[in-house]
This record gives structure tokens, sequence and C-alpha cells, in this order.
């Protein structure tokens, strides 16, 4: 099949050009685009303070973030005209932990100089606001509170629409016996104080930030990017529409991807994100060996193992099922709020009518067979 997509000055161009094409290639789908207008209405309209962003690794992230970034500095990209102070929005990874424990100092400092902030090394506290600023958590506290109150000053100074933190499962790396609802609380205290709602985007790590406290659920929403599942036909639908839309997008001469769906399943566990990556190493190969046909030997050599896949899979079935809702978990909250008593009690009253007013010879009641579903049902089920 010839790929008359793409123009004929792009197919003479040169195998770099070719790569860095594809590369810059962004295609729209049914779970991004979804998934952006529930950030994107969270931070515009509804001002959240925490937005826990999160899905499998590979599913699409950053390219969402990148997305939403993009369309808020367009929002307020008239007034930068006239108000030289603003920075529309701030976009930074959390930085891995060298240590047993997440380095505030090295997060503070990421921030401000997205926030263009000068002297960061040169930072103090006012002695007049130091008994504001909480030390609590800090290693080298006097360094890391300094930066910490220079952080919420230019962000109520610059006035960002949001923060936006990738990688902010690293954030929950913290030593033994320390608690994680602590980090939860500096990022919940800094967006109340700034009046800033930070976008926190990662894997599914970030469900050990989920439901600390009832304060933290009450401040905070989830934005949730699946992957598309198999088992699902509309999942599996659309996930066909996604490898067609990148073929379009490939700069080879001749491409079927299609006839090749399930192995392209297969080794990017219906992650877009990670079908991309691999259709750009397939791409770097055919254009390096100069090869005729794009063909399955190109994806076969370049696709992630079976083994890498597979950890892939397990570790995105497991978040899966921590936002999984069961009918056991409903009636847990149900019994929790004293729902379920009401009944209870008029089945235990007429329970006992029935005991009194029975007739010589009549069996007792009893409660017939149901198949109520469990929590081993419903994953059963799932899965």
């Amino acid at each position: 099949m010839m790929n008359s997509k793409l123009s004929p000055i792009l197919m003479t161009d040169s195998n770099d050009k070719k790569k860095k094409y594809f590369e810059s290639v962004v295609i729209s789908h049914p779970k991004l685009n979804e998934a952006f207008l529930r950030a994107r209405l969270t931070v515009t309209e509804h001002r959240t303070p925490l937005i826990l962003l999160y899905g499998p690794s590979g599913v699409g992230k950053s390219t969402l973030l990148t997305k939403l970034y993009n369309s808020l500095v367009c929002d307020v990209i008239n007034e930068l005209h006239t108000d030289h102070s603003r920075i529309p929005a701030i976009f930074f990874e959390s930085k891995a932990a060298e240590s047993i424990k997440f380095s505030w100092k090295d997060y503070f400092k990421a921030g401000l100089i997205k926030l263009e902030e000068p002297c960061i090394d040169q930072k103090i506290v006012p002695p007049h606001l130091s008994h504001k600023v909480n030390l609590n958590g800090y290693h080298n506290k006097e360094t890391t509170s300094a930066l910490r109150w220079a952080f919420e000053s230019a962000l109520i100074h610059r006035r960002p629409l949001v923060c936006i933190v990738d990688e902010a499962q690293h954030i929950s790396k913290i030593p033994r016996g320390s608690k994680l609802l602590d980090q939860m609380d500096v990022l919940k205290s800094i967006a109340n104080i700034t009046k800033v709602p930070h976008v926190l985007a990662g894997t599914y790590e970030l469900l050990k930030f989920r439901n600390k406290s009832a304060q933290l659920s009450n401040r905070s929403i989830d934005v949730h990017i699946p992957r598309y599942r198999a088992e699902n036909q509309l999942d599996l639908q659309q996930f066909q529409i996604c490898i067609l839309s990148l073929q379009d997008h490939l700069p080879v001469h001749e491409v079927n991807l299609l006839e090749h769906w399930e192995f392209l399943y297969e080794r990017s566990i219906g992650c877009v994100g990670i079908l991309k990556l691999w259709l750009q190493r397939a791409l770097g190969m055919y254009l390096t060996e100069n090869k005729i046909e794009f063909s399955i030997d190109c994806l076969e050599k370049t696709a992630l193992s079976i083994t890498q896949c597979s950890t892939m899979a397990r570790e995105a079935r497991e978040g899966e099922l921590e936002l999984y809702e069961t009918v056991e978990d409903r009636n847990f909250l149900l019994n929790a709020l004293g729902i379920n008593r009401k009944n209870e009690t008029t089945e235990k009253e007429s329970k006992n009518k029935n005991n009194r007013t029975k007739k010589v010879g009549q069996r007792n009641p009893t409660r017939d067979s149901c198949n109520y579903k469990t929590k081993k049902d419903d994953i059963d089920e799932l899965d």
C-alpha cells in the first residue's frame, strides 16, 4: 500500500528530516481528548487545588500535559502584551530522589526557574515572616524554607493559571517511618496560599496519595488516562484507528500496519505513547538499512520484549484494579453512613412478627439463596 498521505517533498527529504517529522507527530484520540477536557475544565473553571493525573507508563501523559500547557498559554496570550510580569503557566518535571528522601529543595528550584526568578541560590526568608514558614519535614531547613517562601511569592506575583508537575510519583519517595500525608500537605498548603492549582501527573504510584485524609479528598480530583483494553470492542476499534492515524504519518513508501494490529497491541499493551515510540524505532531501522518495505521484520526487531511488556501490563492491571469499585465497597460506604440500618431494623421486626404469628407445624422463615456478587467475582469479571 503506497502512503500517499504525505507531501512528495518529505518523501524525497533526508532520513534525518523524515525522523524528525515523525517524532513531532501528535495524534488526537478519544481517551487523550477526554482526559484533556476534564483536566482543562478542572483548572480553568473549578480551580481545584490539586489534580492527580495518572495512567500506565507510556499512555501519553506528557503529550496531554504539553497540550494542556499550550492551551492555557493561548488563553492569556493577549494579556501578556500589557502585563509583562505575568507567566501564563509553568510546567516542570519532578526529579527522582538520589537518596532515600524526595528533595523539596530541588522541587522548589525547578519551579523558580520556570517562574524566571532571579538569584535563586541567595534566597532567604524575611525575618518578619520566618514564623509563617513551616520547616517540618525539610532537610537543610533554612535553605529549603527560603526556597519555599520564594516559590510561593513568585506564584502569587507571576499569577500562572496552573503549576504542572510531570513524574510527580517521585514525591512519594519518603524514608521509612515518615508519613506520606505530610508530602501532600506541603503541596495542598502551597496551592491554597497562592490560589494556583497544581496538576500532579505520573504513574499509578500516585494512587498512594488518594484518600489520605478527608480534607485532601475534598480539595483534589482525579483525572485518569486509561489504556485501550482489548476486551472492550469499542476500545479495540479506537486503537486500530490510532494505528491508521500513525500510519498516515509514516514517511515510508509502502506500509500496511493494520494487518499486524494484534502484534502492535501486544507489544504496546494498548498504550498509544508506547506504540508511537516503537514506530519511531522501527522507522529509524527502516531508513538506516534502506529497506524497500516497512515490514513486520522492522516491527519485530524493534519491539519491546515479552518480559518488558508483561511487567508493564501487570503494573497497569494492578493500577486499574485499585480504581475498580465493587458492590462490597459501596455496601461498606452505605453501612458506614447508616443507610442500611433502617432496612435491617425493619427486617428484624418483620422476622420477629412472623415468629410470633406462625401456626403450629409451620416452618420458620428462611432466607432463599441469592447470587450476591463479591469483590472476587467483580475482579474475575474484569479479568
